[in-house]
């Protein structure tokens, strides 16, 4: 698995370093917005797409990306209408309905909160009857599911991460969970300057995990294409790894 900083900046030396091919297949692949690591008006649709992209492009194959609402874009990949769904971190209620890739990217989720409000955690108990803000479709984590299902605090959730953060600001929710570069992403781009300097994230990660391409298990040529996958996200792990004015860490 990787993490990759700085984002843009790579997506220029992924492009730069692609083999130029014409693929005989195509893969369809369905998504979401969430900056910026995917995004319809993103350089490259984002990091994560164009990872995509560039690993299959090793293996002579072409993508096309179909950018839905997260709930839509997983049972698209689940019905076999497209081939796949990018990306999703594992969980078992997921891997009955679809074949996992090996992983495309990190996801490093924080608590984002008003300065106003500081939040303190050490332990889950100070999370104990929150207003968490959340996204529709999204896991984070088993604990996160226990907790929420057993109302230890009260998740509302909307269809994007960019939809929280405006409900952070005008106190709709007291917490919202994102990933960290995701999360500073839409700070610095969407919300207005006045309220950037008012929202700021706790420094402990509450969930880290892996993010990867799912697979319709309805489709005959899925378990091919993940396996043509993982062989391609290989060859392009050694392939940008040896570039040393990235700062990379490849976690095998």
């Amino acid at each position: 698995m990787l993490r990759v900083v700085p984002i843009f900046p790579l997506l220029y030396f992924l492009a730069s370093t692609a083999t130029v091919v014409h693929a005989e297949q195509t893969v369809s692949i369905a998504t979401g917005e969430w900056a910026t690591f995917s995004g319809e008006a993103l350089p490259e649709k984002g990091l994560a797409m164009q990872v995509i992209k560039e690993a299959y492009a090793l293996q002579n194959i072409k993508v096309e990306f179909e950018f839905l609402p997260w709930a839509r874009a997983f049972q698209s990949a689940v019905r076999g209408s497209v081939h796949a769904s990018a990306t999703w971190s594992y969980n078992s209620e997921r891997a009955e309905k679809v074949h996992y890739t090996d992983a495309v990217i990190t996801n490093t989720d924080h608590y984002f909160y008003l300065k106003e409000t500081p939040l303190y955690w050490n332990t889950v108990e100070d999370l104990k009857n929150k207003t968490v803000g959340a996204c529709i479709g999204y896991f984070y984590g088993d604990a996160f599911h226990l907790l929420e299902t057993g109302k230890f605090f009260h998740v509302s959730r909307v269809p994007d991460d960019q939809q929280n953060f405006p409900r952070l600001v005008n106190k709709r929710v007291e917490i919202i969970i994102a990933n960290i570069h995701v999360g500073q992403y839409i700070i610095n781009t969407f919300l207005p300057r006045a309220d950037r300097a008012k929202v700021t994230h706790h420094p402990k990660p509450w969930y880290s995990t892996t993010a990867h391409m799912v697979f319709s298990k309805r489709r005959d040529e899925s378990p091919m294409l993940v396996k043509i996958f993982n062989k391609g996200i290989k060859q392009l792990q050694k392939t940008v790894a040896t570039n040393s004015s990235w700062i990379l860490i490849w976690m095998g």
